[in-house]
């Protein structure tokens, strides 16, 4: 009798375990912030189908999603078509770190973004 109700406890701490990590948070929200002096163009946040937005400085747009995700970015120009922007005008930080991306026809798009477990990214645009 000593041996199923060894059984019987571990199966349902098993189960409890399982039903615990299922119940996280997940998804999260990125947000991109025009610190710089310039006003960014068509601006977008990939998960939340925002339309392209103009952000002038010191707005903001926010973007959240409910499920976690590997593959989110943010995209804007600068507003200048004939001569556009290279990175070494701007200063792109994700959280604080450096991020990477491209500079395409006068659009910058950054680097794959992940957001999950309710993370809470920032995408902040400065004048170097």
């Amino acid at each position: 009798m000593k041996k199923s109700n060894v059984l019987f406890c571990g199966i349902l701490s098993i189960i409890l375990m399982l039903v615990l990590a299922g119940c996280g948070p997940k998804g999260g929200t990125i947000t991109l912030a025009n610190e710089s002096t310039a006003t960014l163009t068509d601006a977008k946040i990939s998960l939340g189908g925002n339309k392209g937005e103009t952000l002038y400085p010191g707005q903001w747009i926010r973007a959240s999603i409910d499920k976690n995700i590997a593959g989110a970015n943010v995209k804007f120009s600068a507003g200048i078509s004939i001569n556009p922007p290279n990175s070494e005008k701007f200063e792109m930080n994700i959280n604080g770190k450096s991020a990477g991306g491209i500079w395409a026809l006068g659009i910058w798009t950054s680097e794959l973004i992940g957001v999950r477990n309710g993370d809470s990214i920032i995408v902040t645009i400065r004048d170097k």
